[in-house]
C-alpha cells in the first residue's frame, strides 16, 4: 500500500515548495533581471547616463534620439519650452526606447521654472519665511502629481544648502535659509510631499553649497571649512533626510580640503566624498546623482570620458548630462576592459537604476496624455496653494507706533512711489487703489538728479508715502536690480516723510539702508510677481495680517527670525479658486452682467462678490451713462441708497430661498397672513423684489423723524 502511493506522495513533496516559491514571486526584482539580462556592457553603462534634452527655450535636440536609438541612454532631463512640447517629447522617445526612460526635471520652484503657462511656486528663499511647514509640504504633493501628469519621475529638488554667505552668487534666493533646523524641516516637508506622491527628490547640493563665493556653472568653488564646521552645518539637513528615506542625493562641484586633499578635485569625482563621507559615514542607499558633468566645475580640470569615469569611480549612480556620450561609455568600457573598473560595479549601478525605474511606475505605461494636459498644469488647489504660500510668507521686519495696518484712512494723504519701472502690470499700486485715495508717482530705473529732485518736490503736501521696489531680479551680484539712486531716494524721503516700504526682493537687499534712519514700516515680499505685489497691499490695508519671519539676517539691521505678525481688519481679494469656486460661476456672472448692459437694462455696473471676508469677484461693465462718455471703473464711488433691502432683506430672502424655506413666486401674504383682507393681499414676492409690485416709489419717512425747524 505504501508502496503503491509513494510516486504521489513524493511528487506533493516537491510540488508544495515550488508552488509557495510561485507565491512568493517578486514581479521587481523579475523585471529588474529580464532587463539587465537583456543589456549589453555599453548599455548598462549608457543606463547610468541621463542627457540634456535642450538648452533653455531651445528646441530639444536632434542628437537624443540617437543617443536613445543606439545607446539606450538611462533618462533625459528637460529644460524651458513648453508642456505640450515636452508631452509629446516625451511620448516619442519612450517610444522609441528599449528600456523605459528615466524623465528628470530640475523644478526647484515647480514646473513653471522650466515651463511656461505652468504654477510658478515661491522660490525657497521665500518658503523659508513661512511658519507652518505643512503649507509647504502640500505644494511638495502638488508639484508632484504635475511632475507626474507629464511624466517625469525624478525632480532634482529640494535645496537644502544652508546659505551663510550673503554674497552667494549661485544659491541665494534657492535656500530656506540660514538656520540648519529651519533648512532641514522645510527640506523635509518639501521631500515627503514628492515622495509620498510618487516622485523621487534629490536634495542638493551635497556636501553643502551655501557658503560660496563663486558659481561652480563657471568654475570651482572652494570651501575651506573644517570638517568640524561642516559636520555640524552643512550636513546637518543631509543627515535628517537620509533618516528619513531621501530618494536621492546631488553631488555638488566644490572643493573641500577637508575632505579631499588632490588639489582641484571636485567633490562630484572625490571618492573619500562620494564614497567615504555619503555611502559609508553617512549611510546612504539611495541614488546618488552628479550635478550637471556640463559645467566648468569638472570642464575646466578634465575631459569628457574621463570626467564621467572618475564620477563612477567616486562613487556616483547618475552621470547627469555628460558632455559627450559616446566619448563617455567608450572610455567607461575600457576602464573595465584594462582592470582600471571592476564590471560589478556597473552591474550594481544599473541594477539599482533599473529598481528605481521599476518603484517609478516606468515597467508600466510611459505615455503622456496630452488632452486635458494644460488644465490638470494649472488647477484651481494649485492656484489657491500657491497663493496661500506667499500670503504666509510676507514679512514685517518693522512696525514703528504699529502704523500697519493702516487705519483712520481720512487722516492721511498717501502718494504711492513705484521704483524701477517694470516689464508688466503694476499690480501693487492697482490693489493699494482699491482699498482707498492715493496718488501715484514713478522712480524711473535710470532716474537722473532732476527726475529725483522732481519727485521729492512732488510729495511734499502728502503726510505718507507708500514705496514698492519693484523690477528686480535674484542675483547679489546684480544689486538685485535695485540701482543705488533708488536706495539714495529712499534714504533721503524717510529723513522728512512717514514711509511705508515694501521691498519685492530678496531680504539681504535691505543692507541698503545702512545706518540711515529707517522706513516707519518696511514689508519684505522676496520676490517680484503679480501675487506678492496684491499680497503686499492687502498686508499695509489689514486685507491680511502678517505671518512671515525672516529666513536671515540682515547684519546691523535685522536678525534671522524677526517678524512682526498683525490682525486683519479689512476684506482681502483672493482668486475664486481659493474659495473652490469654479471659472465656469465667473464666466457665468460676466455674461449676466454684460447682458443687461447689451440690452440697455442700465448703462453700466459694478459687480462685487465676497464670501468669508474674501472677495473673490469684483469686475466692472459698460458706462455710466446711456452715451457712453465714460467708462465704469473699480474705484468708482456710488451714492448707495436703499440699504435696509440691499444689506437685510435681500441677503435674507437669498438665504431662505437657498435653504427651501421661501417659494419667491408665492404671494407675500402666505407669508404674511395680516395682508389677507388688504390691497396688498396678491402681490407676488418675485415681483416685490424686482420693483414691479406697483409701490410707491420712495416714501421720506426721515420727515417723521426730523424736526424741520432744526
Amino acid at each position: 500500500m505504501i508502496r503503491r502511493y509513494f510516486p504521489v506522495f513524493l511528487f506533493v513533496i516537491l510540488i508544495i515548495p515550488a508552488l509557495c516559491t510561485g507565491q512568493e514571486r517578486n514581479p521587481e526584482q523579475e523585471w529588474v533581471d529580464s532587463v539587465f539580462n537583456s543589456l549589453s556592457v555599453d548599455e548598462r553603462i549608457a543606463q547610468l547616463m541621463i542627457v540634456r534634452a535642450n538648452e533653455p527655450g531651445k528646441d530639444y535636440y536632434s542628437y537624443v534620439d540617437k543617443y536613445i536609438r543606439d545607446y539606450n541612454i538611462g533618462g533625459v532631463c528637460f529644460f524651458r519650452n513648453h508642456p505640450y512640447h515636452q508631452a509629446a517629447t516625451t511620448n516619442d522617445w519612450q517610444s522609441q526606447a528599449k528600456t523605459p526612460l528615466l524623465i528628470s526635471i530640475d523644478a526647484e520652484w515647480g514646473l513653471g521654472m522650466r515651463l511656461d503657462s505652468t504654477t510658478v511656486f515661491p522660490f525657497q528663499m521665500t518658503l523659508g519665511a513661512i511658519r507652518d511647514n505643512g503649507l509647504i509640504y502640500q505644494m511638495g504633493a502638488v508639484i508632484a502629481e504635475e511632475c507626474k501628469r507629464i511624466g517625469v519621475q525624478m525632480n532634482f529638488a529640494p535645496v537644502i544648502d544652508i546659505n551663510s554667505n550673503p554674497g552667494n552668487p549661485v544659491i541665494g534666493m534657492r535656500s530656506f535659509g540660514q538656520d540648519r533646523e529651519k533648512v532641514m524641516l522645510k527640506g523635509m516637508a518639501y521631500m515627503q510631499g514628492l515622495q509620498e506622491h510618487g516622485v523621487i527628490a534629490t536634495a542638493k547640493h551635497f556636501p553643502g553649497h551655501g557658503d560660496t563665493d563663486t558659481d561652480s556653472h563657471k568654475t570651482l568653488p572652494v570651501i575651506s571649512h573644517s570638517a568640524e564646521r561642516l559636520d555640524s552645518l552643512e550636513l546637518y539637513p543631509f543627515r535628517q533626510l537620509i533618516n528619513n528615506g531621501l530618494g536621492g542625493i546631488m553631488i555638488a562641484h566644490l572643493y573641500i580640503p577637508a575632505y579631499e586633499q588632490e588639489e582641484g578635485l571636485a567633490s562630484t569625482l572625490s571618492q573619500n566624498i562620494v564614497t567615504g563621507l555619503l555611502r559609508d559615514e553617512l549611510g546612504f542607499h539611495g541614488l546618488i546623482v552628479t550635478d550637471a558633468l556640463d559645467m566648468k566645475g569638472v570642464t575646466k580640470y578634465h575631459k569628457p570620458g574621463e570626467i564621467e569615469l572618475k564620477a563612477l569611480m567616486a562613487g556616483n549612480d547618475i552621470l547627469l548630462l555628460p558632455a559627450d556620450v559616446p566619448k563617455a561609455i567608450k572610455r567607461i568600457r575600457q576602464a573595465v576592459e584594462k582592470g582600471e573598473l571592476d564590471p560589478e560595479v556597473i552591474d550594481e549601478r544599473c541594477r539599482k537604476v533599473l529598481t528605481y525605474k521599476y518603484n517609478a511606475g516606468l515597467s508600466l505605461e510611459t505615455g503622456v496624455e496630452t488632452e486635458g494636459l494644460h488644465a490638470d498644469l494649472n488647477s484651481s488647489h494649485a492656484k489657491a496653494l500657491n497663493r496661500a504660500l506667499y500670503e504666509s510668507s510676507a514679512t514685517l521686519v518693522r512696525n514703528e507706533n504699529n502704523i500697519l495696518p493702516l487705519r483712520r484712512l481720512d487722516t492721511l494723504q498717501i502718494a504711492y512711489v513705484s521704483t524701477g519701472g517694470s516689464s508688466f502690470e503694476d499690480y501693487f499700486g492697482n490693489t493699494l487703489g482699491l482699498y482707498g485715495r492715493l496718488d501715484r508717482y514713478e522712480l524711473p530705473l535710470k532716474a537722473k538728479k532732476k527726475d529725483l529732485e522732481d519727485l521729492h518736490a512732488g510729495l511734499d503736501g502728502y503726510n505718507l508715502i507708500i514705496v514698492g521696489i519693484r523690477n528686480t531680479n535674484i542675483f547679489s551680484f546684480k544689486n538685485y536690480g535695485i540701482p543705488d539712486e533708488t536706495w539714495s531716494f529712499i534714504r533721503e524721503l524717510t529723513g522728512r516723510k512717514k514711509v511705508i516700504l515694501d521691498l519685492f526682493a530678496s531680504p539681504y537687499a535691505l543692507s541698503e539702508l545702512g545706518s540711515a534712519q529707517l522706513p516707519e514700516a518696511i514689508i519684505v515680499s522676496y520676490q517680484d510677481n503679480r501675487l506678492t505685489e496684491e499680497t503686499g497691499a492687502e498686508l499695509i490695508y489689514g486685507g491680511i495680517g502678517a505671518k512671515g519671519n525672516l529666513p536671515v539676517g540682515i547684519a546691523g539691521l535685522f536678525d534671522a527670525g524677526v517678524g512682526i505678525e498683525t490682525e486683519v481688519i479689512r476684506l482681502r481679494f483672493v482668486d475664486p479658486a481659493t474659495l473652490g469656486i469654479s471659472d465656469s460661476f465667473i464666466v457665468k456672472a460676466d455674461s449676466i452682467a454684460m447682458s443687461g448692459v447689451r440690452l440697455k437694462a442700465y448703462p453700466g455696473c459694478q459687480v462685487l462678490a465676497a464670501k468669508d471676508g474674501m472677495i473673490f469677484y469684483h469686475r466692472s461693465f459698460g458706462y455710466h451713462t446711456y452715451d457712453e462718455k465714460q467708462e465704469v471703473r473699480p474705484d468708482d464711488l456710488y451714492d448707495l441708497a436703499s440699504l435696509t433691502k440691499i444689506a437685510a432683506t435681500t441677503i435674507s430672502v437669498m438665504d431662505m430661498y437657498g435653504k427651501g424655506k421661501i417659494d419667491i413666486d408665492h404671494k407675500l401674504s402666505h407669508y404674511l397672513p395680516y395682508l389677507i383682507g388688504t390691497d396688498k393681499k396678491d402681490i407676488i414676492i418675485r415681483e416685490l423684489l424686482a420693483h414691479q409690485s406697483r409701490f410707491r416709489a420712495w416714501i421720506p419717512y426721515f420727515r417723521y423723524t426730523v424736526d424741520e425747524k432744526e
